[in-house]
This record gives structure tokens, sequence and C-alpha cells, in this order.
């Protein structure tokens, strides 16, 4: 039979198991939730680049090609 001691060792053990379990799921979430927010972000910009005429474009030292990398710089090596 396991003792007293023996008991809330166990107990205090799985608390912290599940504890930092928890934290990483919800650490995970967060991780995923700003990606999927910066995702939308480049995506709205890159719509309203797209809607711009071309000499608007040229008149901000774009091209039409250059677009989706404008919009992801500084994201990837692009």
């Amino acid at each position: 039979m396991a003792s007293h001691v023996e008991q809330h060792t166990q107990s205090t053990n799985l608390f912290a198991a599940l504890s930092a379990r928890f934290s990483q799921a919800l650490s995970a979430i967060a991780q995923r939730m700003m990606a999927y927010g910066e995702a939308r972000s480049h995506y709205r910009e890159i719509q309203a680049l797209e809607r711009l005429s071309d000499a608007e474009l040229a008149g901000m030292g774009l091209k039409r090609d250059n677009i989706v990398r404008h919009a992801l710089r500084g994201q990837f090596y692009l």
C-alpha cells in the first residue's frame, strides 16, 4: 500500500505533467493564431496591390510580377 507521501508525490507529478501539456497546447494554439493573422494581413495587402493599375504600381516602384514578393518581404528569402 502506498503511503500518503507517495500518493501526494504521484498526484503532484501528474498535475505538473498535465499542466505542462496544457501550457504547450495553449502555446501552439497562440502561435497558429498569430500565423493565421499574419497570413491574412499578407493576403489583404496582395489583394489591395492587385487592384491597382500598372501605372499606380509603377509609381510605387513595383511591377505586377513582384506583388507577392513585395507583400511577403521579410518573411522568406524571395
